[in-house]
């Protein structure tokens, strides 16, 4: 009885182990899409200012053109 008790031990062990693996697993892709996250977030951030740049720049070249078309 007491192996059968000793063995129910090292099977409740080896679950909890491999329980803590899985978790540590999930934490660690959990970790790494958030990285990934944060990358595109920073990368639309600067493709939005680019946008925004080339508006202005757009609507600076159209009043020049304006402006000399009426002159």
């Amino acid at each position: 009885m007491r192996k059968d008790r000793d063995l129910l031990n090292l099977d409740k062990t080896d679950q909890i182990i491999a329980f803590s693996r899985e978790l540590e697993d999930e934490r660690t892709k959990r970790r790494i899409l958030g990285s990934e996250l944060d990358t595109l977030k920073f990368k639309v951030k600067c493709l939005e200012e680019d946008i925004q740049r080339s508006i202005l720049e757009n609507d600076r070249l159209h009043k020049e053109i304006d402006v000399g078309t009426h002159e």
